[in-house]
C-alpha cells in the first residue's frame, strides 16, 4: 500500500500568520517612522511652547499656533466641500459610453480673422472633446472622480494656507478698537500720547481711520480668497464637464451644465466689481514724487474714482450678460460684453492721461491745492507732527559771560565724551579679561549727589568668542554663563590723563559715593548675541575674576525660575534635538534634576518672540533701578502702510528701527515701552500711547501681555525717553511737512533737512541727534532733551533746532525753535569747515596724525545759550596700534571764533574774550580731587587738564633736533603710554604722555607752527 504524500494544507495557517506578522511589523515601522518624522518636524514648535511656558505666557503660544489653524482648517474644509460638490454635480450620471469614431471636420475658415459661425464653434468644441477623450481613454469614471477630488483637496489646502497667512488680519478685525474703551485702563494715557483716533475720518471718502486700518485689509483678503475659490471652481468644474462629455462629443442633454458654469463665471466676474471698489480706496495709499500730493490727487478725483464706480457697474452688468450668454449659448454676446468692458476701461485710462496732461500738469498748483492740503494734514497726523509746537528763536544775541553763567548747569552736563570713543576706552580699561565686552554705551540721567546728572553707562557682557582658548562646550554652556556689572561715567568726567573718570567700575562692582548702587550686577540677558546656557548644573558658574591673594575666581549659581527645566528626560530629548547635540544632552553628567536652560538671551530675541507684530528701536538702553537691579528698556512701535492720504517713509531710511512690517510705511507711533530684566529675562510691556488704535487692538488680542504705563515702577519712569528711532523718522518727514500752506509746500523753496555728515569720515564721527541736559529758552531749570539741528535744503546755515522733551508731564512734547528765514547762523557743516580751517587746530591735528597716532573728533553738539549758540566738539587721540581713545581737547565755537583748550571752562573763556563778552566764566565743575593712589576722585566730574611735562625723555635732558627722530620718539612714548594705561599704571602713563607733549611742542617749533593752546 503506497503512502500518500504529505498534504501542504497544514502549512497554510503558518504562512498566513507570518504574512499577518509581517504586515503588522511593517505598519508598526511606518507608524514609528511617521511619528519620528512628525517629532522632528514639530521640534521647534515644541521648544517654542516650552519657552513660552517657562515665562508664563503659554497663552500667547496657543493663540498663535491654534489661531492660524482656526483659519486654515475651516477654510480648507469649506473650500474642499464646495469644490467636491461642484465636481460631483458635473460628473453625476457619468457612465462609460461606447467607443466612438473620431469626427472629421468638413470645412475651415478661410482666414483666422473671419468670424466663426455657430456651426464652426460647435465643430471646434467637438474637436476639443475628441482630444480630451484621446488623452483620458483609459480612465474609468471612478478614476476620474478620484483624480478630480484629489486635485480639489490640494487646491483647498493651498487656498487655506494662503488665507491663514493673514490670520492676524482676521484677529485684528474681530478685536478692533479705536481706544481702550470706557472704563478700560482709565489712567493709561501718559505724556507723549498721540491724539485720539475716535471720530477721525479721511476727507475724501469719509471713512473712519479704523476702517482703513482694520476693515479694508479684511475686505481685500476676503475678495482674494473668494476669487481664488471661484477660479478653482471654474477650472475643476469645467474639466469635469469636459470629461463627462468627452465620448459623446456633445454637451450633455439639458441646461444643467450651462446653469452650473454660468453661475460660477458670473460670480467670478461680479467679484471683480468689489475689486474695483477696493482699488478705488487703494488710491488713497499711492505715492507720487514730491511735491505732488500723496494719496488722491486731482486726476484721481476727477477721473479715476468716477471711472472705478463706472467699471464696478459695468462689471456687474457684464456678469449678467455672460450668464445669459452661457445659458443661451450666445458666445457673441459674451464677446460683445467683454469688448465693451475693455473699451470703457481703456477709455477711462486715456481720459485720465488727457486730464493730467491738459488740465493738471499745466496748472498743478491750482488743480492740486486741495489735495495738497489733504496730504499735509494726513501726513502730519500719521507721524504725530500735528502736536509739534513751533516757536521763534532770534539767535541774534552775542554770547556773554552772563548767558553762560545763567546756563551753568547746561555746561556742567556738557558732553565731553562721545559714546563711540568711550566704548573703545572702556574695552581697554574695564573688560579685565579677554572674554568680556562692552557692546554699547547708553546715555541717561541719574540723581547723583542730589543733582540730576547726565551719564554714560555700558554693560560688561560675556563674549567668550573673544578668547578661543577657553571657548569649549563646557565653558560656553555651563561655566561662563553671564556678564557682570557696568561702567558709568558722567558725560563731562575726565581724569587729568584724559581717561574717563568712572563712578561705577571694576570687578566686583565699585560705586563711588552718590553713584547708583548695584545689588544684582549679573547679566544673563543683554544686547550681545549669546548662546544658550544651562544653570543649576553640577559645575558652578564663573562669576568674576578673583581679587584675593589666592587668585581664585568667584563662582555663582543662578536662582531664577524663568528657564526651561531640562532635567526631565523628555525635555532633554526635545532640547537636545533642537540644539543639534542630542547625545551630549542625554549623557552629560552636568545636567541635574534642577537644571534649567536659558534661551533667547538677547533683548531683541525676547522682544520679537513675544511681540513680532511690533517694530523695535535698535538701541535698547541699560537702567539701574533704585533697588540696584539692572534692566533693559526698549521702545516699541506700531507701524502701518494703510493711513489714507499720508506720505510714505522708506523702511531703508528708518535705520534706527528694526522689524518694520512693510517696505514703506506711512503711520508710526511709539506705542510701547518694554522692560527686560538683565538677570532673569522677565519682559514687561507697557502701553505708552493707548490712543493708538493698533496697540489698543493688540492689547485686546493679548491682554496678558500689556499693562498701562501707570503700572511702570516709579523708579523707572524717570528713565523714559523720546526714542531716537521715532525722532529720526519724524524729523525726516518734518523736512518738508513743517510747511502747512499748500502753495509754499508745492513750490518747495522752504525745504529743511538734517545736516549731512562730515566730509572726512575717517577722522570726524558722523553727526546725529543727541541727548543733552540743558535749559530751554524761557524755562527755569534744565531738562533732558533730544536735540536735532536743521538747515535749509539748499544752504548750510542753521534754520531751526528741534527739541524733544523727556521729563515729567512734558515727556513726549516736541518744540521747534525756528530761526529767522534770512539767518546767517552757522550750521554744523559750516562749523566743521571752520574747525578744519583754524590754523592752530589744523596744524596740531596734522602733527598728531604724523606721529603714530590718530585723531577722532566727536559728535558736534549745538547748545542754544541766551538767544545765541555755542558749538562743542570733543577731540580724542589714540595710537594707531591700539583702540584706546584719550580725551585730549574740547573745541568751542561761537558765531565769530573757533578755539580749543584742555578744559571746557578755559575754552569758554577764550571764546568769550573774542566775543567781547568779558567777565568771569563759571567753571563747569570742580577739578577732580586726587585719590591716595594719585588718580582723581571719581565723584568730582572735572573738565580735563592735559598733563604738563614732568621729565625729559632722554638721559641727557635734550630733545632731538631732527624732525624724523622727534616723530619716532613721540610715537614710541605714546605706545608706552597706552600699554601702561591698559595695565592700570597711570603714573607711567602720565609720564609718557608728558614726553609725547614735549616732543610735539618741539616738533611744532622746528616746523614753524605755533603749538596748540
Amino acid at each position: 500500500m503506497s503512502q500518500r504524500p504529505p498534504s501542504a494544507a497544514p502549512m497554510e495557517p503558518v504562512s498566513r500568520g507570518r504574512r499577518i506578522t509581517g504586515i503588522a511589523v511593517a505598519v508598526l515601522i511606518i507608524v514609528i517612522a511617521l511619528g519620528a518624522l512628525a517629532f522632528f518636524a514639530l521640534n521647534d514648535l515644541l521648544v517654542d511652547r516650552l519657552w513660552f511656558e517657562s515665562i508664563g505666557q503659554v497663552g500667547i503660544w496657543e493663540l498663535r499656533t491654534f489661531g492660524r489653524l482656526a483659519v486654515l482648517v475651516p477654510v480648507t474644509l469649506v473650500t474642499f466641500l464646495v469644490l467636491t460638490v461642484s465636481i460631483l454635480l458635473a460628473l453625476r450620471g457619468m457612465e462609460t459610453p461606447v467607443v466612438r469614431a473620431r469626427p472629421v471636420r468638413e470645412g475651415r475658415r478661410k482666414t483666422p480673422f473671419d468670424p466663426m459661425t455657430q456651426e464652426e464653434m460647435d465643430a471646434a468644441f467637438r474637436e476639443i472633446l475628441g482630444t480630451v477623450d484621446d488623452l483620458t481613454r483609459e480612465l474609468s469614471p471612478r478614476a476620474i472622480r478620484g483624480i478630480l477630488i484629489g486635485l480639489a483637496g490640494v487646491v483647498a489646502l493651498l487656498i487655506g494656507l494662503a488665507t491663514s497667512a493673514d490670520w492676524e488680519t482676521i484677529l485684528l478685525w474681530v478685536n478692533q478698537q479705536a481706544s481702550w474703551g470706557p472704563g478700560a485702563l482709565p489712567d493709561a494715557i501718559g505724556p507723549g500720547a498721540g491724539a485720539p483716533m475716535d471720530g477721525v475720518s479721511d476727507p475724501v471718502f469719509g471713512l473712519p481711520i479704523v476702517t482703513w486700518l482694520f476693515d479694508l485689509p479684511l475686505w481685500r483678503m476676503v475678495v482674494e480668497a473668494v476669487g481664488s475659490l471661484l477660479d478653482a471652481l471654474i477650472v475643476l468644474t469645467g474639466i469635469a464637464w469636459l470629461l463627462r462629455a468627452r465620448r459623446s462629443l456633445a454637451l450633455p442633454e439639458g441646461r444643467l451644465w450651462a446653469w452650473h458654469l454660468g453661475i460660477l463665471v458670473a460670480l467670478r466676474v461680479a467679484i471683480g466689481a468689489a475689486g474695483f471698489q477696493l482699488d478705488k480706496l487703494g488710491l488713497a495709499f499711492q505715492q507720487r514724487e514730491y511735491p505732488a500730493p500723496a494719496g488722491i490727487g486731482a486726476t484721481d478725483a476727477a477721473v479715476r474714482i468716477p471711472a472705478a464706480d463706472l467699471m464696478t457697474i459695468l462689471t456687474l452688468v457684464a456678469s449678467v450678460v455672460l450668464f445669459v450668454a452661457i445659458i443661451r449659448r450666445r458666445w457673441a454676446w459674451a464677446g460683445g460684453a467683454f469688448g465693451a468692458w475693455l473699451g470703457v476701461a481703456l477709455l477711462a485710462f486715456g481720459v485720465a492721461q488727457v486730464n493730467q496732461a491738459l488740465f493738471v500738469t499745466p496748472n498743478p498748483l491750482d488743480q492740486e491745492r486741495a489735495w495738497l492740503a489733504n496730504d499735509i494734514g494726513a501726513t502730519r497726523r500719521a507721524y504725530g507732527l500735528d502736536g509739534w509746537e513751533i516757536r521763534p528763536y532770534p539767535a541774534s544775541a552775542v554770547l556773554t559771560a552772563e548767558a553762560v553763567e545763567e546756563d551753568s548747569e547746561t555746561f556742567e552736563n556738557a558732553r565731553l565724551w562721545d559714546y563711540r570713543p568711550l566704548g573703545a576706552s572702556l574695552d581697554q580699561l574695564q573688560t579685565v579679561r579677554q572674554y568680556y565686552d562692552f557692546t554699547d554705551v547708553d546715555i541717561d540721567r541719574y540723581e547723583i549727589d542730589g543733582r540730576s546728572r547726565q551719564v554714560m553707562l555700558s554693560a560688561r557682557e560675556m563674549a567668550l568668542d573673544r578668547n578661543p582658548a577657553v571657548d569649549n562646550w563646557l565653558n560656553r554652556h555651563f561655566v561662563y554663563t553671564h556678564g557682570y556689572g557696568v561702567a558709568m561715567v558722567p558725560v563731562n568726567a575726565v581724569q587729568r590723563d584724559g581717561l574717563p573718570d568712572l563712578i561705577i567700575r571694576d570687578l566686583p562692582v565699585v560705586s563711588e559715593p552718590g553713584a547708583p548702587r548695584i545689588t544684582e550686577p549679573r547679566i544673563y540677558f543683554g544686547e550681545r548675541a549669546a548662546p544658550w546656557v544651562i544653570t543649576g548644573a553640577r559645575t558652578d558658574e564663573f562669576d568674576y575674576p578673583g581679587t584675593d591673594a589666592s587668585g581664585k575666581d568667584a563662582t555663582y549659581r543662578w536662582t531664577g525660575d524663568t528657564g526651561i527645566r531640562v532635567g526631565d528626560g523628555l525635555n532633554r530629548l526635545i532640547l537636545g534635538l533642537w540644539a543639534g547635540d542630542i547625545v551630549s544632552f542625554l549623557t552629560s553628567p552636568q545636567i541635574q534634576d534642577g537644571s534649567q536652560i536659558l534661551l533667547r538671551r538677547t533683548v531683541a530675541e525676547r522682544l520679537l518672540s513675544l511681540a513680532p507684530f511690533l517694530a523695535w528701536d535698535r538701541d535698547p538702553y541699560l537702567v539701574i533701578t533704585p533697588e540696584g537691579r539692572l534692566v533693559w528698556m526698549a521702545d516699541g512701535y506700531t507701524a502701518s502702510d494703510r493711513y489714507p492720504l499720508a506720505r510714505a517713509f522708506p523702511r531703508s531710511a528708518a535705520t534706527g528701527i528694526a522689524n518694520l512690517p512693510t517696505a514703506r510705511f506711512n503711520y508710526l507711533r511709539n506705542s510701547v515701552k518694554a522692560v527686560i530684566d538683565a538677570y532673569d529675562g522677565t519682559v514687561r510691556f507697557y502701553v505708552n500711547d493707548p490712543n493708538d488704535p493698533l496697540i489698543s487692538t493688540w492689547a485686546s488680542v493679548y491682554p496678558s501681555l500689556f499693562s498701562p504705563l501707570s503700572d511702570l515702577p516709579d523708579g523707572l519712569s524717570g528713565h523714559l525717553r523720546y526714542p531716537e528711532g521715532l525722532f529720526n523718522v519724524q524729523t525726516g518727514v518734518f523736512e518738508a511737512y513743517h510747511v502747512t500752506d499748500p502753495t509754499t509746500f508745492y513750490q518747495g523753496d522752504n525745504l529743511w533737512t538734517v545736516p549731512a555728515g562730515p566730509a572726512q569720515q575717517g577722522q570726524t564721527l558722523p553727526g546725529e541727534a543727541y541727548y543733552v541736559k540743558m535749559r530751554l529758552p524761557d524755562a527755569e531749570t534744565p531738562e533732558y532733551l533730544l536735540i536735532q539741528p536743521m538747515v535749509p535744503a539748499k544752504r548750510p546755515n542753521m534754520i531751526a533746532w528741534v527739541a524733544a522733551r523727556n521729563d515729567g508731564a512734558d515727556r513726549g512734547d516736541v518744540l521747534v525753535y525756528q530761526l529767522p528765514s534770512d539767518t546767517t547762523i552757522f550750521g554744523p557743516t559750516q562749523i566743521e569747515a571752520r574747525i578744519d580751517q583754524e590754523p592752530e587746530i589744523a596744524a596740531q591735528i596734522t602733527l598728531w596724525d604724523q606721529s603714530g597716532s590718530s585723531v577722532i573728533r566727536g559728535n558736534l553738539i549745538v547748545v542754544p545759550v541766551g538767544d545765541s549758540f555755542v558749538y562743542l566738539e570733543p577731540v580724542y587721540l589714540q595710537s594707531t596700534s591700539s583702540a584706546f581713545p584719550q580725551f585730549t581737547k574740547i573745541i568751542v565755537a561761537t558765531p565769530t571764533r573757533v578755539v580749543w583748550a584742555d578744559t571746557l571752562d578755559e575754552a569758554l573763556r577764550l571764546a568769550l574774550d573774542d566775543e567781547g563778552g568779558g567777565g568771569p566764566v563759571p567753571t563747569p565743575a570742580p577739578l577732580p580731587t586726587p585719590r591716595p593712589d594719585g588718580t582723581p576722585e571719581p565723584g568730582a566730574t572735572a573738565a580735563p587738564v592735559t598733563p604738563a611735562p614732568v621729565a625729559t625723555p632722554r638721559p641727557g635732558g635734550d630733545l632731538p633736533s631732527d624732525v624724523e627722530e622727534l616723530i619716532r620718539l613721540a610715537d614710541a612714548a605714546f605706545d608706552r603710554a597706552q600699554a601702561a594705561a591698559g595695565a592700570g599704571d597711570y603714573e607711567t602713563y602720565g609720564r609718557e604722555m608728558a614726553t609725547v607733549k614735549a616732543a610735539l611742542d618741539r616738533l611744532a617749533e622746528l616746523t614753524g607752527r605755533s603749538p596748540a593752546p
